[in-house]
């Protein structure tokens, strides 16, 4: 016994149609808009982006100026965006997703080539994020092993009979007296900044 899938009227997450005669669900909401582009949005990938702008050509090579580099990003931008969008607007006329719109461009079966270069694409673009976030990782990993290397340099520095001593009293003051907030009956200040 095979499960069906069925279409409710208000359903706005059903399934998308197989081909442009069929009714297709309520489009993304803003708000559906904004979480989906937000998470887009936010990534690890726009600092390496940044570099790539603004060193072209790696490290110790010359870097772009910010003259150079801002007229660089726009001009990025509009090129990476503007095929995107073009191809948006007929999705947003019908309210069928791409895969869809090609199988009337294309026919059923030579859709399925697109189809397939996407999710090649994807899978690329999945394994460069992974990349990235590894390598993210490691250099925060790395940032540990210098913070405690000068942990250790400072105790090194230390005659041998007071490190015991200095650790000690490091330790009963961070569970002692900077345990617990200082209560004061002003309120808290914002620091100053040199203007």
């Amino acid at each position: 016994m095979s499960a069906q899938f069925t279409k409710v009227a208000a359903d706005r997450h059903a399934e998308a149609p197989k081909t442009l005669d069929e009714p297709v669900p309520q489009p993304l909401t803003a708000i559906d808009q904004f979480g989906l582009w937000g998470n887009l949005g936010v990534s690890l990938l726009g600092f390496t982006g940044a570099l790539f702008v603004l060193q072209p050509g790696g490290p110790g090579t010359p870097g772009l100026s910010l003259a150079a580099a801002l007229p660089a990003i726009i001009v990025g931008t509009i090129l990476g965006t503007l095929p995107v969008a073009l191809a948006g607007v007929q999705g947003a006329r019908t309210g069928a997703p791409a895969m869809v719109l090609l199988r009337g461009l294309f026919g059923t079966r030579l859709s399925y080539l697109p189809t397939a270069l996407n999710l090649v694409q994807l899978f690329g673009w999945g394994t460069f994020e992974v990349v990235t976030i590894a390598t993210a990782a490691h250099a925060v990993a790395a940032g540990h092993e210098v913070a405690d290397r000068v942990h250790q340099e400072v105790l090194d520095a230390l005659p041998e009979g007071q490190r015991g001593a200095f650790t000690d009293a490091l330790s009963s003051l961070v569970s002692g007296l900077l345990a617990e907030p200082a209560k004061s009956g002003r309120p808290v200040r914002r620091a100053r900044v040199p203007g």
